[in-house]
């Protein structure tokens, strides 16, 4: 009778011990695919932040080779981190199929892991070489080519319309990854909302209404990085984004007293950002310094209400931004 008392208490402890590995199992799983799904929307956020920046410069004609460069950086790392997800997807399928090589494929995922890594981080670099070798060229381009404008700025409908198209595209899998990581759901509502509005007014031709629309949607993405993003240097980059676009927008139709609060707040954000040493790279850092003096540039262009003067420093601006 003891024996068999015994047996009960030892099923019971093994049931127990069961349940527990799989409990830990399936939340370091539900862990790895939430940071892979946040690696994910981040690369998506950063592909519309680069589109829809890409879109507002072609109201005004400015095409920037060194940002250029960026945008399509940015389209690449989305591709990439989507047919990384796919793979990881596949090789969680394959794990449970063959748990008797668990510890190999960690092992392997382990040095994959690294070697993306390195690859990343070498990618970054290198694009950031490309965009600094760019930089004093492509600087004194736009200027020509902003003052060779003599105050008639040609809007590229054509190319507008096909990046619009773009982003719808690129937002019907955005929407869900944004849902999946508990995203305010009105924020999200109200990109689609924004879109249609934009849309609407790029096909009536009308420029300041679909300037100020997009500027509207952009002002949404540092919502969505603050949604699922504990790390508020990026949100707050975004924001700072976001306010020299909007600014820019209203540079473009002369509304002169509502842009300067615009870079006012980006230069408070600034500011803040150069004062936290500790979470700023020494490169990063340095970046950060020109933006804040070019940003202060704008502020003055804004005094004298001389548009061209200022998209020379946001054309500088725009660029060195994208590198932190």
């Amino acid at each position: 009778m003891q024996g068999k008392k015994q047996l009960i208490i030892y099923i019971m402890v093994l049931v127990f011990v069961i349940l527990l590995i799989s409990s830990i199992v399936v939340f370091a799983k539900s862990q790895k695919q939430e940071s892979t799904l946040e690696e994910k929307a981040t690369s998506e956020i950063d592909y519309l932040s680069s589109k829809l920046i890409g879109t507002l410069n072609q109201f005004n004609g400015f095409s920037f080779m060194g940002y250029d460069i960026y945008s399509k950086k940015q389209q690449n790392q989305m591709s990439s981190s989507k047919e990384a997800q796919s793979s990881s997807a596949n090789s969680n399928e394959q794990a449970n199929d063959k748990t008797n090589n668990t510890a190999n494929s960690n092992s392997e995922t382990n040095n994959r892991t690294e070697n993306t890594s390195n690859n990343s981080q070498t990618s970054k670099n290198n694009s950031a070489d490309q965009i600094n070798t760019s930089s004093n060229d492509s600087l004194n381009s736009n200027q020509n080519q902003i003052l060779s404008f003599k105050g008639n700025y040609p809007t590229n409908w054509d190319k507008i319309e096909y990046q619009i198209e773009e982003i719808y595209h690129a937002w019907n899998t955005i929407v869900v990854d944004l849902h999946a990581l508990n995203v305010n759901s009105d924020y999200i509502l109200k990109f689609s909302d924004l879109l249609n509005q934009a849309t609407k007014q790029i096909k009536k031709k009308n420029k300041k209404e679909a300037m100020n629309q997009l500027a509207n949607l952009y002002q949404l993405l540092p919502e969505y990085a603050r949604g699922y993003q504990s790390d508020q240097q990026w949100s707050n980059l975004l924001q700072i984004k976001s306010n020299i676009i909007t600014a820019y927008c209203f540079a473009s139709n002369e509304q002169w007293n509502e842009a300067k609060p615009k870079v006012q707040e980006a230069i408070t954000l600034l500011t803040e950002r150069i004062n936290s040493v500790s979470n700023v790279q020494k490169q990063s850092q340095t970046i950060t310094n020109k933006v804040y003096i070019l940003v202060h540039e704008l502020e003055n262009a804004i005094d004298q209400k001389d548009k061209e003067i200022f998209f020379i420093h946001y054309s500088a601006i725009i660029e060195k931004v994208e590198l932190l």
